[in-house]
């Protein structure tokens, strides 16, 4: 065999490597996908809506009443994306009563780093991959439960705002003794 013909099978046994798409919904890969590219995959398949600025990355956000994308109960999307119009983090609404189907599909593709499963109360499995955090959380006081795709950045982000609301939150309340 030629050192061109081996290189070319060299290549296209890559090509399906390469090919993968990282994790998200919908084959949209969070820290991969821009908006642009969002658009045209869900524009065929749903109605978007503009839904402003994203106070943890500072990137737009796009939704969906969720028709269309072929997800049994699922009520909304929300695809945020960062400052450079990359998809950053996505959350899905659904009927709680997917909690334990979701959990399943999602061990099935990534691995898990955490549950808490009660009998009665809370319920979240968390699972990560490629820098991406997912979780799928259902509220014991609730019918409907979240699954989110989160990158890194933006959960560091997220966490950091929380924390800077929670310190403004106590300083008010300290500021009324």
């Amino acid at each position: 065999m030629g050192k061109t013909r081996r290189w070319l099978c060299v290549a296209l046994a890559l090509v399906p490597m390469m090919a993968q798409a990282g994790p998200g919904p919908f084959g949209l890969s969070v820290g991969e996908t821009t908006l642009e590219e969002a658009r045209t995959e869900l524009s065929g398949k749903t109605s978007l809506q503009s839904k402003g600025i994203n106070k943890w990355s500072n990137g737009p956000m796009i939704a969906s009443a969720g028709t269309g994308l072929g997800l049994d109960g699922l009520q909304e999307a929300l695809f945020i994306f960062d400052q450079d119009n990359t998809l950053t983090s996505v959350v899905l609404s659904l009927h709680k009563n997917r909690y334990n189907d979701l959990r399943q599909m999602l061990a099935n593709q990534y691995p898990m780093v955490g549950e808490q499963a009660p009998f009665v109360g809370n319920k979240v499995a968390t699972f990560r991959e490629d820098g991406v955090t997912i979780e799928a959380n259902a509220p014991h006081m609730s019918f409907t439960m979240t699954l989110s795709y989160h990158s890194e950045d933006f959960s560091r982000q997220y966490q950091l705002g929380m924390e800077q609301q929670r310190q403004e939150k106590a300083q008010r309340e300290s500021s009324q003794l």
